[in-house]
């Protein structure tokens, strides 16, 4: 449709307070819980699949809304739901620190409010918008449109009759999340504020929302008390059921001896456990910390992602390397990196189960064995250590706070400050031993200079290259790798070749699995040749001396160039040359053979020449397999060859 064309029916819309009838009939579509029955109607959610052009006249609706809200001061900061530049880890972020800080338990009550969307009340919520100030031809054409509209359910083929509703904000619908945040935002003045209260910056906090999940604190059982039952007095005035059994009390920091009872008296009693789900964090008031039962979690899905992209690999045929790392990024990395920004890596035991994850997975995607060395993962396809990666995150979440409009986080960033410079545990302080304990060292801030924006920058940049030093450290430092040491890049730009850390390197772009494997191999020194095999088999009865001449050390050079004791591995050369002789220029093929009699000299400049990679690839995996049917030459007493070649 026209934009201009849009605009008039948008706008007739509004005026007229109609819409074609096409949009006012909504299918209602039940998503079953995680874990609940299917068979219960209450074990689901539901979803309203709209008309498109009446979703996209809703959004226009909605921004008008969240202009309203927004600039009138309406929304609390306590919400932190569906408003643009706020991030669901703020709420734990405030949560942590100030009362473990100040040696008193924190009493965090997370209420869980029964189908809150289904149960808006259509009278109260235009009221409401009325009192907050609202009005005007877009208000009344949602109040219309809300009256107006019909529904119908569909199941197997079989569809209910058309049906209207009182009550109830659809799910899935573009103005619905702002709706929700103006019909709750007067939740703070049913809340309490005593002495109990947990002050960040001198200002209490007594309740944080993210939409409609509610997260009550008080450093006192009674103080929690009287917070929960001005939120039971809010469900009651506002037709919302406070789901006593889903709702749950956790204490953070020492437990009293006795534990205390938060009794609503009708409302029922609210339960107090030592585990909770929240915001997609794991949270633990026991054992080694409050979010270490997060990385268990994390880990086991990650697994399962994992599994399932190599699944899907079996059935569709190999992937691609670039194809395989998207997939990583796109869906096990979000669940090793999940919520790094507050939970920090605390614990190198814990951090160990993602990084095992990411090993596992990247050393599939290249082919190499479980003793690989672990640098060249990163090198090699242009990914980030988990563990430097969940750094960088946190520090980004840091520039975030300097740079958010979100109060609360605001604020608790100000009083963490303030507890680390006064020597409290607190994220500050967790975030500078976690940097302080990366390979090299990076400079971390004084506390104040961490709320001025650039300093971060800087810190985070410095971090990057810490990362980049400790990665080309590792490659540089170790003869495993020497095929690969001095490597250089081309310039997209049309410099001088210059050296890149971490890149998706061109030999990884080979089109045959196979033959890209076997190369990955043999440069990344995870190849079956005895030069490799032996740096984990000291003691067996294989030795270095090469399984076809039995005269000198099997290296790759070796075997790769010299070695005349297989007919089959000599033939697969004399083919090699020859691709090598029809593909170079004749100033290549003089250079190459300029550079003397040292294989390993050779070698690495036949693997630098570009045009060359798909047929040395084919060759690599030639000679792998070759090798692989002879099997390793047994250990002798007698020492190797005196005309002993270079390599790896």
């Amino acid at each position: 449709m026209d934009n201009d064309v849009l605009v008039e029916l948008v706008n007739l819309c509004f005026d007229t307070r109609s819409a074609p009838s096409i949009w006012l009939r909504t299918q209602i579509v039940g998503l079953c819980k995680k874990g609940k029955p299917k068979d219960d109607p209450n074990s689901y959610c539901t979803i309203g699949l709209e008309s498109c052009l009446l979703k996209f006249t809703t959004l226009v609706a909605s921004r008008r809304f969240v202009e309203f809200g927004e600039e009138r001061g309406i929304i609390p900061d306590s919400q932190n739901g569906f408003r643009a530049e706020y991030r669901t880890n703020n709420n734990v972020f405030v949560l942590r620190d100030r009362a473990q800080a100040e040696g008193r338990p924190l009493y965090a009550a997370f209420v869980d409010l029964t189908n809150a969307f289904p149960s808006t009340n259509h009278v109260a919520l235009w009221l409401k918008l009325r009192r907050q100030g609202a009005g005007g031809k877009i208000f009344d054409w949602l109040r219309w449109l809300y009256g107006a509209m019909t529904y119908v359910a569909m199941h197997n083929g079989e569809e209910s009759e058309a049906f209207t509703a009182a009550m109830g904000i659809l799910i899935g619908d573009t103005c619905s999340p702002v709706l929700w945040a103006l019909y709750m935002a007067d939740l703070p003045d049913f809340i309490p504020k005593d002495a109990d209260d947990i002050k960040l910056a001198g200002m209490s906090i007594t309740n944080v929302e993210q939409a409609d999940d509610v997260l009550l604190m008080s450093s006192s059982p009674e103080g929690l008390l009287r917070k929960l039952k001005g939120m039971f007095k809010w469900c009651q005035k506002n037709f919302m059921l406070f789901n006593t059994v889903k709702s749950v009390v956790m204490i953070f920091g020492k437990r009293p001896p006795e534990l205390p009872v938060f009794d609503l008296g009708e409302g029922g009693v609210l339960a107090v456990v030592r585990e909770h789900t929240y915001l997609g964090f794991q949270l633990s008031s026991s054992g080694s910390g409050m979010m270490r039962l997060h990385y268990d979690v994390k880990e086991a899905t990650a697994k399962t992602v994992s599994r399932v992209i190599w699944v899907v690999q079996q059935l569709s045929g190999a992937m691609p390397v670039e194809m395989l790392t998207m997939l990583y990024m796109a869906l096990v990395d979000p669940h090793l990196v999940h919520r790094c920004e507050v939970v920090l890596d605390e614990s190198a035991k814990a951090r160990g189960l993602l990084e095992k994850v990411q090993k596992v997975f990247l050393r599939r995607v290249l082919g190499l064995g479980p003793l690989s060395m672990i640098a060249v993962l990163f090198t090699e396809t242009g990914l980030e250590p988990v563990r430097y990666r969940r750094v960088i995150l946190a520090v980004g979440y840091l520039l975030y706070i300097l740079r958010a409009p979100c109060v609360y986080v605001r604020l608790a960033l100000q009083e963490i400050v303030d507890l680390d410079q006064r020597r409290y545990q607190t994220w500050i302080g967790r975030l500078r031993a976690v940097v302080q304990a990366l390979p090299g060292r990076v400079e971390f801030p004084p506390p104040q200079e961490l709320l001025v924006e650039r300093r971060v920058e800087r810190l985070m940049e410095d971090i990057v290259k810490s990362m980049d030093a400790a990665l080309q450290g590792e490659v540089d430092a170790t003869d495993r790798l020497e095929l690969v040491h001095g490597r250089t890049e081309e310039d997209p730009d049309g410099g001088p070749p210059r050296r890149v850390v971490r890149k998706l390197r061109h030999y990884l772009r080979v089109y045959n699995p196979g033959h890209r494997k076997a190369l990955a191999r043999v440069l990344l020194s995870s190849h079956n040749l005895a030069s490799c095999r032996r740096r984990y088999t000291h003691n067996s009865a294989w030795g270095l001396r090469c399984r076809f001449c039995g005269a000198h050390e099997e290296s790759v050079s070796h075997v790769w160039l010299v070695c005349g004791g297989n007919g089959e591995l000599v033939t697969a050369r004399k083919n090699y040359v020859l691709n090598i002789l029809r593909a170079v220029t004749v100033e290549e093929a003089a250079r190459i053979r300029g550079l003397g009699p040292t294989p390993t000299l050779q070698l690495r400049a036949l693997l630098d020449v570009r045009i060359l990679t798909s047929s040395t690839a084919e060759f690599a995996y030639i000679v792998q397999e070759i090798a692989e049917g002879v099997g390793l030459a047994p250990l002798e007493a007698d020492h190797v060859g005196e005309g002993n070649e270079e390599g790896g």
